[in-house]
């Protein structure tokens, strides 16, 4: 692939294998210095000098930026980078924040590694205002407006009781950021990707979704129907239902986030 001697890379070559879209030199030989600046991963280039030009063969991505990061599924790491599946190393597991989901420009959230099991949504016979509510099954679907929803919750159950939207907004993503439990919209968009979400997230060593030998698989949603019952997913089959009382402690909770 390299054109220049002994695999040396040029900047075209870098550009083209680090997903760079600025300007370069394109065949002009790549320097460390450049190629960092270019989004080499500097961790596999130590044992160059910034002045020292670098082989094809050694460069690998730093991680995606997720405002430029085109729409699919992600492994996050700690410091809210991207990177695709297959250009993960397990060796940096411990480093791994979540699995991230960019819907469009707008809608972009990460799932958190792990949930926590049998905990009720809260708030049974209160209707949350400033929260998304809908008996329609098509609007609930469409609300992503988690975190919001999550902020209303809390602001009118308070923090003397557990339940779904205090645990998530209290869990710290490893990236730094605080988590919120999803809207229905989120989790649904999250469930139409289910084959890579669960194969990034079992890659990382993250809580599987949804497990066999155990009932981890209904999943609440921020998404409120009304005063005594609130909407969830079943991430085994996407089976959605609002018949469920918000005072049930049979259902989980997976935190989502947001990138910053």
């Amino acid at each position: 692939m390299a054109t220049g001697t002994n695999g040396i890379a040029t900047e075209g070559e870098a550009k083209e294998k680090l997903g760079y879209s600025g300007s370069v030199d394109t065949n002009k030989c790549c320097t460390k210095a450049r190629a960092v600046a270019m989004g080499a991963d500097s961790s596999k280039l130590t044992s160059y000098k910034d002045n020292q030009l670098v082989k094809y063969s050694d460069l690998y991505q730093a991680g995606l930026d997720p405002d430029i990061a085109p729409y699919g599924v992600y492994i996050c790491d700690n410091k809210g980078r991207l990177w695709k599946r297959e250009d993960w190393d397990t060796a940096s597991n411990s480093k791994a924040s979540g699995v991230a989901v960019i819907v469009n420009a707008y809608y972009k959230f990460v799932i958190a590694k792990e949930e926590q099991k049998g905990i009720e949504w809260g708030g049974y016979g209160t209707l949350i205002n400033f929260c998304i509510t809908t008996t329609d099954l098509n609007i609930a679907k469409t609300d992503y407006n988690g975190k919001d929803n999550t902020d209303a919750i809390i602001a009118q159950l308070g923090e003397s009781e557990a339940y779904a939207a205090r645990y998530c907004k209290e869990y710290v993503f490893p990236h730094g950021v605080k988590g919120y439990l999803p809207a229905l919209g989120e989790l649904y968009k999250a469930y139409q990707n289910k084959s890579e979400v669960d194969a990034c997230m079992s890659l990382i060593g993250g809580k599987p979704l949804y497990d066999s030998s155990i009932s981890n698989y209904r999943k609440w949603s921020s998404t409120q129907c009304n005063n005594n019952t609130a909407w969830s997913l079943n991430w085994y089959d996407g089976n959605i239902t609002n018949l469920i009382n918000k005072n049930q402690k049979y259902y989980d909770v997976r935190p989502f986030a947001p990138f910053k």
